[in-house]
């Protein structure tokens, strides 16, 4: 069973674009958590909706027009024909028929709201090329981009990752700067900041909390770290750390497995955003 909520899954789950092992134990996932079940309810009426339903595209559709819309609808489907002359004579039908329109509008806003929001970072193929290389040059797969993101102006890169305001002093001491990139989500950005002294390297994700990150089928555990709250994205051989402070979240990757190390980096960027201040 996961020990996460599965809402970033369940646009694709409710369309039936995810694998079988997924998809199996998403539907485990729903049958214990009651908040996940209730999201995924949701979900799936919104995605039925927008799949069924018949969109008219005029705005000034006559009330003639939608009884046909209605009729159209239940013949396609099988059911037994509208009979408009008789049932939307009821003072209380033609309400309840603008009260569902609306709620129909509603539930597929939701729906393709929940699309795009959940568009966001995959690491998960990034994270395959640093396990692979972990024995051989871990260190040019550390500091590679993943597909999407651009190299980017050393100032724009920190600023986007709002740590500009400490950049003088690096997460650890004897290490600088060597790579930066960004990657353009909607109207945020998501940003990769490389840190080397030379012989070690590792690499910071940033982004704001409204950018998910993914990391495919990786398992996400829960770990305290030196008194810090985070949680440990399963890669055998490096050390990949998922923590948040404020308005951002962020994803530390490396080789070491020196807790003090880990501790000392994630400290440093939780501190930066705490004391963060848009400019």
């Amino acid at each position: 069973m996961w020990r996460r909520h599965i809402g970033e899954d369940l646009v694709a789950f409710c369309e039936g674009d995810l694998d079988g092992e997924l998809a199996n134990r998403i539907e485990e996932h729903l049958r214990v958590c009651r908040r996940c079940r209730k999201e995924h309810e949701q979900v799936s009426r919104g995605v039925f909706l927008a799949k069924h339903l018949s969109r008219p595209t005029s705005s000034t559709l006559s009330w003639s027009e939608v009884e046909q819309a209605i009729r159209d609808e239940y013949d396609q489907t099988g059911h037994e024909a509208f009979d408009s002359t008789r049932r939307l004579s009821s003072p209380w039908l033609r309400p309840a028929i603008f009260a569902a329109t609306c709620l129909t509008i509603v539930l597929i806003g939701s729906f393709l709201y929940r699309s795009r929001r959940h568009s966001g970072v995959n690491l998960d193929t990034y994270l395959a090329r640093v396990e692979t290389a972990a024995s051989g040059h871990p260190e040019e797969a550390i500091l590679a981009a993943p597909a999407g993101f651009q190299a980017a102006d050393e100032q724009a890169a920190l600023r986007a990752a709002a740590v500009e305001h400490v950049a003088a002093q690096p997460p650890l001491v004897g290490y600088s700067l060597v790579q930066r990139y960004v990657l353009r989500v909607g109207g945020a950005e998501a940003v990769q900041l490389g840190y080397g002294n030379g012989s070690d390297f590792f690499s910071v994700f940033v982004a704001p909390r409204e950018v998910p990150f993914s990391f495919g089928k990786r398992e996400i555990e829960p770990v305290e770290l030196n008194g810090i709250q985070c949680n440990e994205v399963s890669c055998p051989r490096t050390s990949t750390l998922l923590f948040s402070a404020k308005r951002f979240h962020c994803v530390l990757v490396t080789r070491s497995k020196d807790k003090e190390t880990l501790a000392a980096i994630v400290r440093y960027f939780l501190s930066a955003h705490e004391t963060w201040r848009p400019s």
